[in-house]
């Protein structure tokens, strides 16, 4: 996984970084969501929003099943 792109907006009230992230439905958390920590403890002072495809499946999602990723 790696963060496929990093945007940081700037404003007059506040800036912030919007992350876009891919979780392969094949790996391991841990070592992506490490990534994701590091990169929020090094910018700790900056509102950040976090999306992307984490290829998780639920049924409050309207799937048939849930993916147990934890």
């Amino acid at each position: 996984m790696d963060i496929r792109i990093k945007i940081k907006f700037f404003s007059q009230h506040t800036d912030f970084f919007l992350l876009s992230v891919y979780f392969p439905s094949n790996h391991d958390l841990n070592s992506h969501l490490q990534l994701i920590d590091d990169f929020l403890s090094q910018n700790i002072d900056t509102p950040d929003i976090v999306s992307g495809d984490f290829n998780s499946s639920h049924t409050l999602w309207n799937s048939t099943f849930d993916t147990p990723r934890l």
